[in-house]
């Protein structure tokens, strides 16, 4: 229920500045992070404020009963929207991008690839890329954690989604990289800026994809994989129709990127945090000697883990690795004697509404216990995923992945923060710290 209907008041755009022709804020909101753009200004103006991005109109919302009015109204009153050069990279045919009943169509052919059937069978191979990580930071003993995190998972990815094994050492993951730095970039298309860059990868990437696909048709080998790829080379639309080719090359490429980063990003934060943490660290232990599990890491165990639970609960919380999500204004409507006019952009934060005092007790304090006894309105303003009908897809692979990886490494490895490094945290792409997390890592 909007304001207009509780309290018969006339609604006006929200407080804020437009700042200067055409720029509008966005220098401040490139140069700060938009973390920090936000947090200042819903300082001085409350949960809802408007600015100006290049142009474009903006609203920022923070806070449970925001956050929920624009997450419940998808297709309503907002729709999914995102950076701009971001849109072009990723692809109009991609889930991501994909609104209305055909977000809907391909989201339920998706959900297969996260059932728990198949999470249960990608038990192992994560166990065993997870594994070989391990030994191989054992050998280096000192390294810069988040970059070799980001191999980490983008292995993973390249294994779960295409088939690809040590992805990230191929000539798909060096293009990779490449098309990612222009994911949250603001430069224009010009050869030499990022996105000039991003887009020849993205054409090579999708003409390497093109080649697996062709093999896999040729040899009558689709069956064989239970990877993304095979699901949607089978998979049919509403009409019984296959998928384009551009298609199922886009949504590949939307996995391979919402698998990779965010993911690293955690993990990274996971081993920060306790690396700062010590005591949380020990209980950890206390309780994987507690468990004594000789076997693999099948779901039934890991959902023994009831207080590493709670670990990866708080610290999706502290630093979640998407600081919040876009929308935009499909028809005008109003919240909290606030216009929000159509076609303005709307933006939801993740990471102030997890900082909301009121919401989380002692919000800066990494405490896991918080979620012993967290109330109703603490559990609905927990949002690491989004929420509404775009609630991220992969959740349930996210957690799965997280909670391997920590097992494995809480049982068997020691890590301790090198001196003289840079741990604050960096807000883009995903939230990391500044010198890439170095630490000194070893076998117990």
């Amino acid at each position: 229920m909007t304001t207009i209907e509780k309290r018969n008041t006339l609604p006006s755009e929200p407080p804020g500045s437009f700042g200067l022709p055409f720029l509008g804020e966005a220098i401040d909101f490139v140069v700060s992070n938009p973390q920090n753009f936000a947090k200042k200004r819903h300082q001085k103006y409350g949960s809802i404020f408007k600015t100006s991005i290049f142009g474009q109109p903006t609203i920022f919302v923070s806070g449970i009963e925001a956050c929920r009015f624009v997450l419940s109204n998808e297709n309503v009153y907002f729709q999914n929207d995102m950076l701009p050069n971001m849109k072009t990279l990723i692809g109009s045919s991609a889930l991501t991008t994909q609104t209305a009943s055909i977000h809907k169509n391909r989201k339920q052919i998706l959900q297969k690839l996260f059932s728990r059937q198949y999470l249960n069978e990608q038990t192992e191979t994560i166990q065993a890329i997870t594994q070989n990580y391990c030994q191989r930071w054992e050998k280096l003993g000192k390294f810069a954690w988040y970059y070799e995190l980001q191999n980490y998972s983008f292995d993973i990815a390249g294994k779960l989604f295409i088939g690809e094994d040590f992805a990230s050492s191929s000539s798909l993951g060096n293009l990779y990289k490449i098309w990612s730095e222009g994911l949250f970039s603001f430069s224009p298309n010009f050869p030499w800026t990022k996105l000039g860059r991003a887009l020849r990868s993205r054409e090579k990437i999708l003409q390497q994809l093109e080649k697996i696909i062709s093999q896999r048709i040729k040899i009558n080998n689709i069956d064989r994989y239970q990877d993304a790829l095979s699901l949607l080379l089978q998979a049919r639309d509403e009409d019984g129709n296959s998928l384009s080719s551009i298609e199922i090359k886009e949504q590949i490429l939307n996995l391979l990127s919402a698998g990779h980063g965010t993911l690293a990003s955690a993990l990274t934060s996971f081993c920060l945090l306790l690396a700062k943490n010590p005591e949380i660290l020990v209980k950890c232990r206390q309780e994987q000697q507690q468990l004594n599990l000789s076997s693999s890491l099948s779901l039934e165990n890991l959902q023994k883990m009831i207080y590493l639970e709670k670990v990866l609960k708080e610290v999706l919380r502290k630093i979640p690795p998407v600081g919040g999500g876009f929308r935009k204004v499909i028809r005008k409507c109003s919240f909290d004697e606030c216009l929000f006019p159509k076609d303005w952009q709307v933006i939801y934060q993740i990471s102030l509404t997890h900082q909301e005092p009121s919401l989380f007790a002692f919000a800066d304090t990494f405490d896991p216990e918080r979620f012993n006894s967290i109330n109703q309105d603490s559990v609905e303003s927990y949002i690491p995923f989004g929420g509404g009908r775009r609630r991220c897809l992969g959740e349930n692979l996210a957690r799965l992945e997280m909670k391997i990886f920590a097992a494995i490494l809480i049982r068997e490895y020691d890590w301790e923060l090198t001196k003289n490094q840079n741990l604050k945290i960096v807000q883009t792409p995903f939230p990391h710290p500044r010198s890439g997390l170095k630490v000194n890592f070893k076998h117990i």
